[in-house]
């Protein structure tokens, strides 16, 4: 039998679960910190951030795929992967603009919470 006993368990229920929720995200970094983060191991590597466009691939879409096509094709590569097992990582894409060429792509993974740069990988 529904009480009101049930409905105040259910209110706390879902004010917990939203609390919950909302603190989450706010551990998280925003996409301009991520893709800041990004901007500065590029800019590391000597490469000029004016030359690439830049892609903050919205639930790694991009990236998946484009492991997919490495371990298909380079799978002695894909040990670098491993890093981002259990991870909860974002992808940041750098592409050479203009006509792509092989070559011109770099990924950047940065950790979602603590902004550390797990891997990245440039093609060859």
């Amino acid at each position: 039998m529904w009480t009101k006993e049930w409905d105040v368990q259910i209110v706390v229920f879902i004010v917990a679960l939203l609390i919950s929720i909302s603190g989450c995200r706010q551990n998280m970094l925003t996409k301009q910190q991520i893709i800041d983060i990004a901007n500065r191991k590029v800019a590391s590597e000597g490469l000029q951030l004016g030359e690439y466009e830049v892609y903050y691939d919205a639930d790694n879409v991009k990236s998946r795929q484009i492991m997919a096509d490495i371990k298909e094709n380079s799978p002695t590569f894909t040990e670098r992967f491993k890093a981002l097992e259990g991870r909860d990582y974002q992808a940041v894409i750098y592409e050479l603009k203009g006509l792509y060429v092989k070559g011109g792509r770099l990924t950047v993974f940065v950790d979602r919470k603590t902004g550390e740069i797990i891997t990245w990988f440039g093609e060859e």
